[in-house]
């Protein structure tokens, strides 16, 4: 199964943890866009380049992509321009969209893109 995981806050190492449990289960072929920056009040995290990593029980994989965005700095309305790019290219079966409010840019841009370019994949928008 080929999920895309769009998370801004998968660029924080700290959250990294839930890619390495998820690609335990066989079959899974995980690719993870996030922001090549995220600031917090304590710490700044950034993302240069993709980080791929495999587990060798499973087969499994993920790959964490820093994505090309507009607005980076203004996490409520920032979005991807190479979106649809990845899902061209990935074609997954699962988008998995996590965001703090469902009305954010990201969401909008990323339910468009997926409808457009990944029209069999199912859409799981996670808000908190």
């Amino acid at each position: 199964m080929k999920v895309l995981f769009i998370w801004h806050a998968a660029t924080d190492p700290h959250n990294r943890p839930l890619f390495e449990a998820m690609i335990r289960q066989p079959g899974l072929d995980l690719l993870v866009l996030t922001l090549p920056r995220v600031e917090d009040r304590q710490a700044v995290w950034r993302l240069s380049r993709p980080i791929a990593r495999r587990d060798p029980r499973s087969a499994s994989s993920y790959r964490l992509v820093p994505g090309r965005t507009v607005w980076t700095g203004h996490l409520g309305h920032h979005f991807y321009l190479d979106l649809p790019l990845h899902l061209r290219r990935f074609r997954p079966d699962l988008i998995h969209l996590a965001v703090g409010e469902a009305a954010m840019a990201v969401s909008v841009t990323s339910v468009l893109a997926s409808r457009i370019f990944a029209r069999r994949a199912v859409l799981l928008i996670e808000t908190v």
